[in-house]
Parts: C-alpha cells; structure tokens; sequence
C-alpha cells in the first residue's frame, strides 16, 4: 500500500480547526497529509478517512469518527498502516493469530481453545500461515476451506472460516491489515445443516440404553458419570465441572 500525500500547501491541521468545522451545504474535506483527511458531513458528523493507492488503485479507508477518535489518534492510525510498506517486515498470519489467541483465548474454556488452535494448526497454517497477514486474500481463504469440505468435514470448514475471520479482523484492529476478506466468502460453502437426533420416546429404547451405561466397565470416574447423566440430565461438560455445591439434595 502507497500512502497517498494530499497538497495542502505545507499545512497540518489544527484540533482547533477540527474541532470548530462546521457543516456546509454539501460535505467537503479538510487534508492533513500523507492521505489522511476529515469529511464533514451536512449534519455536521465528521469522519476520519485515508486515502491511499493499492495495486495502482485509489482507495479509502475508514479510521473512525471524531471526536472519538482525536486528530492525534487519526495520524497514529495513518502511520501504523502506512510502516509495513515502508521498510518493516509484515507479520505473517500465524504470528497475528498466535498473538490473537493469547489475547483472546486465554479465559476461554481448555477444550474449546484447544479445538480452535487445533484447527489452525492442522488446516490453516500449512497453508496460509507463513502470508503477509496484510495479503491474504478471499481466494487463498476459500482453498483453505474448500480442502477442508473435500475430507466430509463441512461443520469443520465453517468454523475454520469463522476463526480466520477472527484472526483477520484483530490484524485490522490493530493496525496489521486494511480489510478483512472473509465477509466475500458467505455463500461459497453449502450451509452445515446439523441432525436433528430425537430422544428416544419408546420405553424400550430407554432401557437399552440404561443398560448399556450400567454395563460399561470403563474407570471408575467415567463409571460414575454415566450413571449420574439419566439423574441429571445436563450436558457431559457441564457434569464434568460440576462441584458438590452445585447439587440440591432435596
């Protein structure tokens, strides 16, 4: 990406100026260089934008509105997406991902941190993993996903895809990508339609079950729960964590 520089004759612009801008008939734009710029709306809303050329292009990209997001703040934004192309390695999608999942998996649930870096490891960093995370792009994204359908496993690829776009919209948030492509991708995977599995109604069938669980001569621990689970009822992750306080005897 090119920063475009905007001819300002020399001139930065002010808090003062932003602050006291106010509405026209039609909106128009104050410049403060290297591409960035307010839009002042006719309502008076004033939004930061910077615009740059990719692939010999000219784009805009939003950077937020004032005054959440102060004049200083804008510039911040500006430069943290601009140094990638000025001399500075870009990080590559594993390493934003790693970092994402430090930063956001490290409260969840073991098995359910466990199951998205599994994911990632097995399917998605063999083959996007070593990418400028600033360039993947819809295409790669989709033969990730579409490998993964290939194997039967289409519940699998649908998660997968929610968890790059997790990982794509941090880089975004942080300054290390312009865009998250994964939105582009709604509708190329056929939907995951899950089975419907009734409880069994006829008593019969109960009982087959329940006597299967009294003959299962596994650990003592797995003994336990399976008994328990007909009393119950809850989930077998729920019974797991369960704690002595949580049972009413009564």
């Amino acid at each position: 990406m090119a920063v475009r520089g905007d001819k300002n004759n020399g001139k930065r612009l002010t808090d003062l100026a932003v602050r006291n801008a106010e509405p026209r008939d039609k909106p128009y734009r104050l410049f403060d260089g290297e591409g960035l710029y307010l839009e002042v709306s006719t309502t008076g809303s004033k939004l930061w934008r910077l615009k740059y050329r990719f692939d010999g292009k000219e784009k805009r990209l939003a950077l937020g509105a004032y005054p959440a997001v102060s004049l200083r703040e804008a510039r911040l934004r500006t430069r943290r997406r601009a140094a990638p192309r000025s001399g500075q390695r870009a990080p590559t999608f594993e390493e934003v991902a790693r970092e994402w999942i430090e930063r956001h998996l490290s409260r969840r649930a073991a098995s359910y941190r466990r199951g998205v870096v599994l994911r990632l490891e097995n399917d998605v960093f063999p083959r996007i993993g070593q990418r400028p995370v600033d360039q993947v792009t819809a295409p790669e994204i989709l033969e990730v996903l579409r490998a993964i359908e290939a194997r039967g496993a289409l519940e699998s690829a649908h998660r997968v895809r929610q968890n790059i776009g997790q990982v794509l919209r941090y880089a975004v948030a942080t300054g290390r990508a312009l865009q998250d492509p994964t939105p582009a991708l709604r509708g190329a995977l056929p939907p995951h339609r899950p089975r419907h599995m009734p409880a069994p109604a006829d008593p019969e069938a109960v009982g087959a079950i329940l006597r299967m669980l009294d003959a299962f001569r596994g650990s003592a621990t797995v003994q336990a729960a399976l008994r328990l689970l007909p009393y119950l009822f809850v989930r077998p992750g729920e019974l797991r964590t369960m704690r002595w306080e949580d049972i009413h005897w009564d």
